[in-house]
Parts: C-alpha cells; structure tokens; sequence
C-alpha cells in the first residue's frame, strides 16, 4: 500500500501539558483536502470580486448534500481554527504584493494623486496636523517628503 501523501503541513510551538515551561514542543499539523478546499473557494470569491459568504463558499466548494450551508456551518464548528488558518494564508499570500503597491502607490502620489498621497500618509504614519486643524478639519499635514493640503 503506498504511503499517503501530504497536501501541506503547518509548524506550530506549543507548550505540553507536562513539559516545563521553558521548554516547548514542535506540533506538525497536516491540513485535509476539505480545509484546503475551503481555502480554494475563498480565494476563487476574491478573484470573482464576491463575498465570502457560507453560501458563496459552499457554492464554489460544490458542497454536497440538501443544505450546504448548514453542512458547512457545522463542519467550520467542528474546525474552529479554520478561519485563522485562512486568514493567515491569505495574508501571507498579499504580502508578497505590499511593495509593488507601495511603489505605485509611490509613483501616483509623486505626480500629484491626492488620494495616493493620503494612503500613504495614513498607512505611513506620516501626519502630522497643521497649527489649524482638528480632526478631519481644514489644516496642512506635512511631512520631510510633501506637503498635502487637507479640506474638510
């Protein structure tokens, strides 16, 4: 009989129950094909630009039986990690585009897009309000790089 294959495995530390404190315990967790599953209908919603929604998923899962989305609503409280399991997956996935966002975010800004400008500002953490403004409020925000003119 040949040996199962391995879809994709996780490292977690753990603390074990009898082990001292300052020591702890690798834990490898294997993902089924039905989380993976899971995970591939989650990213097919994204790339069609609909919600998330139990239906949506069930749908793209091609879930079987009378009620899908109560099949699944009892599976995911069987599984209640899944939901952080996906999240960190496809947060890890996004990353990888963070710096040519940025950049063009970047480029845009530096050619006059206010908005493009704002965002960076924002996720930067680079305002600081001008000696007339409150929140939201008419002020200039400045930084060493450009100066955005904020109107209320």
């Amino acid at each position: 009989m040949p040996e199962p294959e391995i879809v994709s495995t996780a490292v977690a530390v753990v603390e074990p129950a009898d082990a001292p404190e300052s020591l702890g315990a690798v834990v490898e967790q294997r993902r089924s094909l039905r989380e993976h599953q899971y995970l591939a209908a989650w990213r097919a919603c994204l790339d069609k630009s609909i919600r998330p929604t139990s239906s949506n998923l069930a749908n793209e899962m091609k879930w079987p039986g009378k009620d899908p989305v109560k099949a699944m609503a009892k599976w995911r409280e069987r599984h209640p990690e899944i939901d952080r399991w996906v999240e960190a997956e496809l947060a890890r996935e996004a990353e990888q585009y963070r710096p040519k966002i940025l950049a063009k975010f970047a480029r845009m800004a530096m050619i006059g897009s206010v908005p493009h400008a704002d965002y960076l500002a924002r996720v930067g953490g680079w305002y600081k309000q001008g000696p007339n403004g409150g929140d939201g409020g008419p002020g200039v925000t400045q930084n060493n790089a450009f100066v955005v003119h904020v109107h209320g």
